[in-house]
């Protein structure tokens, strides 16, 4: 299974990271996957495509 890709973003003056996982498809919309502190994207490790 390949890894999820890692990127950053700015807004509002803050660097965000996120990643991407799974192909893009245009009839399935994106699917958003918040954890708070003091996790991180660890906690979504077994569900990421």
């Amino acid at each position: 299974m390949p890894q999820p890709s890692s990127h950053y973003t700015q807004a509002n003056g803050l660097r965000l990271h996120y990643l991407e996982s799974g192909a893009p498809d245009p009839n399935v919309p994106p699917i958003l996957l918040l954890h708070g502190f003091p996790t991180n994207s660890h906690l979504y490790r077994n569900i990421l495509p």
